[in-house]
C-alpha cells in the first residue's frame, strides 16, 4: 500500500473513532458562539490601476481632506511629497472618499 493509501485508512479509522467523533457536540457549541466581524466600510486603495489618496496618505488623513474640501492636497506637488515617483507627473491622487 502506497503512503497516500495508508494516510487514508488512518484518517477513515480517526475519523470514526470515539477521540473524535466524542468532540462534535463541543466543537458544534464552539462554532455556534463564533460570529463574523462587522464591516462599517471597504477602503479602496486602488482604482483602475491607479492608487487612491487613501493609500498614500491613509484613511483618516483622506477623510478629513474630503471633510475640509482641501482638494489642493491631491493636487500632483502634494502627492510627490508622499510619493517621489510622481515627481515631474501631473498625476492626481485618486478621490479622497476612496
Amino acid at each position: 500500500m502506497s503512503a497516500s493509501g495508508e494516510s487514508d485508512v488512518a484518517l477513515t479509522r480517526f475519523a470514526a473513532s470515539p477521540a473524535f467523533t466524542g468532540t462534535a457536540d463541543g466543537l458544534a457549541a464552539h462554532c455556534e458562539a463564533v460570529h463574523t466581524a462587522r464591516v462599517d466600510r471597504c477602503i479602496t486603495t486602488k482604482d483602475r490601476g491607479a492608487i487612491t489618496l487613501a493609500w498614500v496618505r491613509g484613511v483618516a488623513i483622506a477623510d478629513l481632506i474630503r471633510r475640509l474640501g482641501a482638494d489642493s492636497q491631491r493636487e500632483a506637488a502634494v502627492s510627490t511629497l508622499f510619493l517621489p515617483e510622481l515627481a515631474g507627473s501631473s498625476v492626481r491622487i485618486g478621490d479622497p472618499t476612496s
